[in-house]
């Protein structure tokens, strides 16, 4: 019988460790064991840590801890197998999988990871049948309708693909990588319209991912919205400045629309391209012509004759 001590400092790990702070909680996690070594949750809840911390060694060795004190802990089976997985086991991490399933059958969790690995393992249909019963036993499981989502897109399946992540937006709209994702798709058909209102709303969802800003400036260049694809372009390149795909849509935009006027950020994007030569010879094309179109300095001029 667990102590109620014990058991109030094991809760207080849980909260800190939901909220985050992996480093209290592990130290709680680690207080519970003097007093009750064979606690099979603090040593699980340990390994979890260890594994959340890139620590996988530790970790496997602390959830096989676990489960030798409670081998029937659907919990820990699913667990190691991330773990194990991590490794690069797949055999063992499918193995663990299993196990857990086996000992609950509607564990949706270890349905979805066990999906997620047989695609990574080239195995599309086995992949789709454990995301569907992970959505049978879940059905608001929005990984698992995401994760479908992406592999019926794979296969082709738009229209099936479609109506799994409008269930996943459903159940959680301010997603930006659903609305990423959605974007991606109805691009690939040719709807720029959508794709680009998808694209929007993922930008201004999560405005730090690059991923995000880069198809938002590529859909506008479809549409022919040039000058906001190269603002885009620009403000992204001055985050992450050797990005290639960002550097091949600004480019690309100003070679078939240069600026006719001046925009500070885009000037300074267009000069940066011909001082450092950017890695392809119609970048600094590109700059150039877009520099001649603002009446550029003569500094600029002179890294276009050095070109």
């Amino acid at each position: 019988m667990v102590g109620e001590t014990v058991r109030r400092r094991f809760d207080l790990a849980l909260a800190h460790h939901r909220c985050g702070d992996l480093s209290r909680a592990s130290q709680l996690y680690r207080a519970v064991l003097p007093d009750e070594p064979d606690y099979a949750g603090a040593r699980h809840m340990l390994g979890l840590v260890a594994y959340q911390i890139g620590d996988h060694a530790a970790a496997r060795r602390l959830i096989e801890q676990a489960l030798a004190i409670t081998p029937r802990t659907p919990e820990c089976h699913n667990n190691l197998g991330l773990v194990l997985q991590a490794q690069g086991d797949a055999r063992a991490a499918a193995a663990s999988y299993r196990r857990a399933i086996a000992l609950r059958r509607d564990y949706a969790e270890a349905l979805l990871n066990l999906g997620n690995l047989e695609a990574q393992q080239d195995r599309p249909d086995a992949a789709a049948k454990y995301f569907r019963r992970a959505i049978a036993a879940q059905p608001a499981y929005v990984a698992a309708h995401a994760n479908l989502a992406q592999l019926l897109q794979a296969q082709g399946r738009d229209a099936q693909a479609l109506a799994h992540y409008a269930r996943a937006l459903a159940l959680e709209p301010t997603d930006a990588g659903l609305h990423n994702a959605i974007g991606a798709l109805f691009h690939a058909r040719g709807q720029l319209d959508r794709a680009v209102d998808h694209y929007r709303q993922a930008s201004a969802l999560d405005p730090t991912a690059i991923d995000h800003a880069v198809n938002l400036g590529l859909g506008l260049r479809d549409q022919g919205q040039f000058t906001e694809a190269v603002q885009i372009a620009s403000r992204t390149l001055a985050r992450v400045p050797d990005d290639a795909r960002c550097q091949s849509l600004f480019a690309d935009c100003i070679r078939r629309a240069p600026p006719t006027r001046r925009d500070p950020m885009v000037a300074r994007q267009l000069t940066r391209a011909l001082a450092e030569g950017w890695d392809r010879p119609n970048h600094l094309a590109a700059a150039a012509l877009a520099l001649l179109r603002l009446d550029a300095t003569p500094g600029s001029f002179g890294a276009l004759l050095r070109a």
